[in-house]
């Protein structure tokens, strides 16, 4: 790699001093025409080619780099590169609602809706209609019960109500402060018969950002 040649690019697109980036892309040395790209994309330069770019598929490097800084994310999230697709849909996640995205991607849409306390309803819902495999199991319960308590109008007494009294109760509005990993968490460690002291200790740990098997085991030791 040319380090030398890089340096004086990176100072010459920072200072917008090139108006004809083609010489500098007849690099033969494919790893420094790669860094080339990248700080273009970094600075912004040369937007003019980032079409083509996007549509390479022979180069998921540059793809996830054009995908990181938010260019061309309607045509990278078509890319061959699973990752370029994932973090597109990382950017935005409403990409999963266009034609083919959402079950080319069920995997990583799903680890994005369980993430988050406040998935984005359109896609949970698609999600839920459309989910396969990735519908069983804990996740795809907890991301099924968030679902059901969209449609839950509390009542005035439920609004007053903590979620772990929400719990016992059966009433699916416990779910709605917890992001999916949470509610499946809760899923997984209070079972029937219900221990009153260890679904208070689990819940406490959701309120102190706890989401998973070993952040509990974590939050019990120390």
């Amino acid at each position: 790699m040319d380090t030398k040649k890089l340096e004086e690019f990176t100072q010459k697109v920072k200072a917008g001093d090139i108006t004809d980036f083609e010489p500098w892309f007849d690099e033969k040395d494919q790893e420094t025409l790669q860094v080339l790209k990248q700080i273009c994309i970094r600075h912004g330069a040369c937007q003019e080619a980032y079409i083509d770019w996007a549509l390479d598929d022979r180069d998921p490097w540059i793809q996830q780099t054009l995908a990181s800084n938010g260019y061309c994310l309607d045509s990278l999230i078509y890319a061959e590169d699973g990752y370029v697709r994932e973090v597109v849909l990382k950017k935005e996640l409403r990409y999963a609602l266009e034609p083919n995205v959402m079950g080319a991607n069920l995997g990583i849409v799903l680890a994005l809706l369980m993430s988050t306390p406040e998935p984005d309803r359109d896609v949970l819902d698609a999600f839920i209609q459309t989910g396969g495999e990735f519908k069983n199991g804990y996740d795809g319960e907890a991301l099924r019960q968030k679902h059901a308590a969209y449609n839950i109008i509390p009542t005035t007494i439920e609004k007053t109500m903590t979620p772990l009294q929400l719990f016992k109760a059966d009433n699916l509005l416990w779910t709605l402060p917890y992001s999916g990993e949470q509610v499946a968490l809760v899923n997984h460690t209070l079972r029937d018969p219900l221990n009153n002291a260890t679904a208070e200790f689990v819940f406490n740990a959701l309120e102190h950002g706890v989401r998973t098997t070993s952040e509990l085991i974590s939050s019990l030791l120390y």
